[in-house]
């Protein structure tokens, strides 16, 4: 099962140069991104074992809060596409905006205050997620629990 990195560039300068040398790194942004826009975009890349960019989350991004991770049952692109439409969230003004559901001080308050059908997009084609938890750096797992996400702390 794929292991996909939900990475936000806009976090460390050194990201985006990291992103750039792997292969299927790709912007959750859609079409030809202005440069400036490219180097501070969401962008989705499978974690490969041998991957220098792993070895970087890993070590240096996790308690930076660069991202969030995920398995999930379909392929990089398949997976992009069901994200992609998790990407707008209704203000409470009543406009429309950028959730950056991708960058773990949103996403571990919006998924704990989730609950049943508001679960659904977020765990098809998506099994498990991973985040750092906002004060220890310890890997948060999240996954589905009925009508709840469950969260519990590895390692």
């Amino acid at each position: 099962m794929p292991h996909f990195a939900l990475i936000d560039a806009a976090r460390d300068d050194a990201i985006y140069n990291l992103l750039i040398r792997e292969p299927g790194a790709e912007s959750l942004f859609a079409g030809t991104l202005d440069p400036e826009l490219a180097r501070a975009a969401p962008y989705i890349v499978e974690l490969r074992p041998e991957s220098p960019f792993r070895d970087a989350l890993q070590s240096y991004g996790w308690p930076r809060a660069w991202g969030i991770t995920c398995h999930s049952t379909a392929e990089r692109a398949a997976t992009r596409r069901a994200l992609r439409r998790n990407m707008q969230a209704m203000l409470p003004s009543g406009q429309v905006g950028l959730f950056r559901f991708y960058d773990p001080r949103v996403w571990l308050p919006f998924i704990s205050a989730s609950q049943g059908a508001e679960l659904d997009p977020w765990f098809d084609p998506i099994t498990d997620y991973w985040a750092p938890h906002p004060r220890s750096g310890a890997t948060l797992r999240i996954s589905r629990n009925g009508a709840t996400a469950r969260i519990t702390t590895e390692g």
